[in-house]
């Protein structure tokens, strides 16, 4: 049994340095424009391979709201645009999806400064 046991472990050892290994091929990361917080929630993929990130970002202080923050990246990881939306006081991405015709379809809440009042958004961007 200690053999079989000793062969499994020699086997998953020899796999995972032949296979485990993985090179990165890019890798980026996003500051808004206001140099704050921002934070990615969602991540999906066009039909072009195109990469889409969504979140939201702080404007001025981390006592200020968030607004929704897009970014379009190509699939060599160069970024194509960035939008910002703002719903009114704190935002949030909730879902990320495409149509039929690769437009991207966001899906959002956002509350008023009482945060008491929340409203619900879809905002469909497209594949420009």
């Amino acid at each position: 049994m200690l053999r079989v046991k000793t062969l499994c472990l020699l086997i998953l050892i020899i796999t995972f340095q032949v296979y485990g290994q993985f090179n990165i091929e890019w890798e980026k990361t996003w500051n808004s424009q206001y140099n704050n917080w921002d934070r990615a929630t969602h991540i999906n993929i066009d039909l072009e391979g195109n990469i889409i990130v969504a979140g939201w970002s702080y404007k001025d202080d981390y006592n200020s709201s968030g607004d929704i923050a897009v970014v379009k990246y190509s699939p060599d990881g160069n970024e194509l645009w960035n939008k910002r939306y703002d719903i009114g006081g704190y935002d949030e991405v909730i879902g990320l999806h495409f149509d039929n015709d690769n437009n991207i379809i966001i899906g959002a809440i956002g509350a008023d400064s009482s945060i008491y009042n929340p409203s619900f958004m879809i905002i469909k961007y497209d594949t420009q």
